[in-house]
């Protein structure tokens, strides 16, 4: 039941890093838009993952980190279904 109660705070972060990050990727990359919506939500993921387990308390790492996980997966799903939808 934590993971549930962590995956909302989660997936706001790695939301807006994964929109940082494809923004800065998509000016410096001449990829599909795909390949580079697949780099920036696993870089997101990965910082965050990072950053949660340099600063958070012990006891709280294994939750976090599964919903930052699950977090990077919903966005990925969310942000590619929105790709197909709206090509560029």
């Amino acid at each position: 039941m934590t993971i549930i109660a962590w995956l909302i705070p989660a997936l706001v972060p790695v939301l807006l890093l994964t929109i940082v990050v494809r923004r800065l990727a998509l000016r410096f990359l001449r990829a599909p838009h795909v390949v580079v919506l697949m780099i920036a939500v696993l870089t997101a993921t990965v910082l965050l993952l990072a950053a949660t387990s340099a600063f958070a308390p012990t006891e709280w790492v294994p939750e976090m980190g599964t919903a930052l996980v699950l977090a990077g997966f919903l966005a990925g799903v969310l942000l590619t279904a929105q790709e197909f939808r709206n090509p560029r």
